[in-house]
This record gives C-alpha cells, sequence and structure tokens, in this order.
C-alpha cells in the first residue's frame, strides 16, 4: 500500500489534503465490500472508459464506406512519416 504523505510541489498543502480525503470517501470500504474490488472500479471508470471509445472508434464518412478516426489517423500518420524519413 503506497502512502503519499506530503504533496507534490505544484499543489498547496491544504488542496492536496482535500483531495486525499475526498478520494478516501469514495472508496468507503462499505462500497466495495458489496460489489467486491473489481466490479467497484469497473462502475467507477464506466463513464470515462465509455467516452474515450466513443471518441477513438467514432466513424467518418470516407470514398462512401464508414472508417474509424483511429484508422485514419494511423494512415495518415504511416504515409507522413514514409515520406518524412525518405522511407519510400
Amino acid at each position: 500500500m503506497i502512502i503519499i504523505t506530503t504533496p507534490p510541489p505544484s499543489v498547496s498543502a491544504t488542496s492536496f489534503r482535500t483531495l486525499v480525503t475526498v478520494l478516501l470517501l469514495l472508496v468507503s470500504p462499505l462500497a466495495v465490500a458489496e460489489q467486491g474490488i473489481d466490479a467497484f472500479i469497473n462502475n467507477a471508470v464506466q463513464p470515462l472508459t465509455t467516452f474515450i471509445s466513443s471518441v477513438v472508434f467514432y466513424s467518418v464518412t470516407m470514398f462512401g464506406s464508414d472508417v474509424p478516426l483511429v484508422v485514419a489517423w494511423l494512415v495518415f500518420a504511416a504515409v507522413f512519416f514514409t515520406f518524412y524519413f525518405n522511407f519510400f
């Protein structure tokens, strides 16, 4: 278990204590005991992961078909770096 006793240099001591207190209250042992630690973590991060996956896998129409944005980005990066590093 990691115990953080001093705040990072960019954070004031009062705001650091407040943040740690809020985090400890959010992860109460009673909530974890009801459903298990894996289900608790999954439920806690579900909204964030849903948002990230909707952004990453957003589809755009190219040449009459739907292409996920991540595929278009990877193709663009491959072509760009091929010419940039003279790999042709």
